[in-house]
């Protein structure tokens, strides 16, 4: 069985770029999604993509079938999983170890963070601790 981990949106000129180039119409480019097993993070490549800043690309990203909110205990933040599960995000690795919400990451659903793709990169859905 297959369960989806995560649905990405790209709009019509989501990505204007790559090696500093700019994209026409018909251009087409590979994106290269890899996922970090047992986690909930993701790196899109290559780092030479630009998203458009008015018109990012979105990800959705499911938590519901794999997702443990039990580890709300870990944090003396969250005094519930319902609260831990409301407070997370979709983080963005601009630099190594410098992470950042990403824009507009919200719960969109009962077991769904959505958020804008603001670049390549690593994110990952997560809770501050």
């Amino acid at each position: 069985m297959h369960t989806v981990f995560a649905q990405f949106t790209f709009f019509p000129h989501s990505v204007v770029s790559r090696n500093d180039t700019l994209l026409a119409d018909t251009s087409t480019i590979t994106l290269i999604l890899t996922v970090s097993p047992g986690s909930y993070e993701f790196t899109i490549n290559p780092a030479a993509l630009v998203f458009n800043e008015t018109n990012e690309p979105i990800a959705d990203v499911s938590f519901g079938a794999y997702g443990d909110p039990s580890v709300y205990t870990q944090s003396p933040k969250y005094p519930t999983p319902l609260a831990f599960i409301q407070a997370l995000g979709l983080w963005h690795e601009r630099t190594p170890d410098h992470w950042f919400l990403g824009r507009n990451s919200a719960l969109t659903g009962p077991s769904t963070v959505s958020s804008a793709l603001e670049g390549p990169g690593t994110y990952l859905l997560a809770a501050p601790k």
